[in-house]
Parts: structure tokens; C-alpha cells; sequence
């Protein structure tokens, strides 16, 4: 049996990941927003290990809609800080914690 959640707790839970990756606090979504990252590396990302490209994103990561969340500011680009094949991805907020 699948379960389906309705769209308003989609946004919610999607807004709490959106409001992580500012910096916030998961408590009510408080505190001031800081630009989080978008980290992409190698099958061994972990911490600054395997990391081969890190994009900055806006203080308001997501618009959050309809259980959908769409990434603000794109397209965005960097330069790769490494070589290697991307096989991982971390959403991160600014002090480098994983959300």
C-alpha cells in the first residue's frame, strides 16, 4: 500500500529542507538565512574528500509549490575544483553540515 501525503505537508517538509540549507533552525524555521551549497563528487564524497565541484546557492534556496520544490537561481555554474566521474550529490548549508 503507497501513501500518499497531501500537498500541504509536501510543501512543509520541502520548505524545512529548503529553510536547512539557509542556515536555519528546524524549530519553527528561524533564524537568519545563509547561502547553502550544492556539493557534487565522486562515488567517495564524504566531508571535503571526493568533492569536485561546489555551487553556491541563493539564501532562499527552493521555491516550494505544490509538493514541488524548484531550485532558485538556475542555471547555476562553477569550476570544477577537481577531476574525477560525479557520482554523489550533497545539499549542504553554510557551515557544511549535509541536510
Amino acid at each position: 500500500m503507497s501513501v500518499v501525503y497531501p500537498s500541504t505537508l509536501k510543501n512543509a517538509r520541502l520548505q524545512l529542507v529548503s529553510d536547512l540549507i539557509a542556515g536555519q533552525t528546524a524549530s519553527a524555521s528561524t533564524g537568519s538565512a545563509t547561502a547553502g551549497q550544492l556539493v557534487i563528487g565522486t562515488s567517495a564524497l564524504s566531508g571535503a574528500t571526493g568533492v569536485l565541484a561546489t555551487i553556491d546557492l541563493e539564501t532562499t534556496p527552493f521555491s516550494i509549490s505544490g509538493g514541488v520544490a524548484t531550485l532558485a537561481g538556475v542555471p547555476l555554474s562553477t569550476t570544477a575544483s577537481a577531476t574525477g566521474t560525479a557520482a554523489k550529490a550533497e545539499l549542504r548549508d553554510n557551515a557544511d553540515n549535509v541536510i
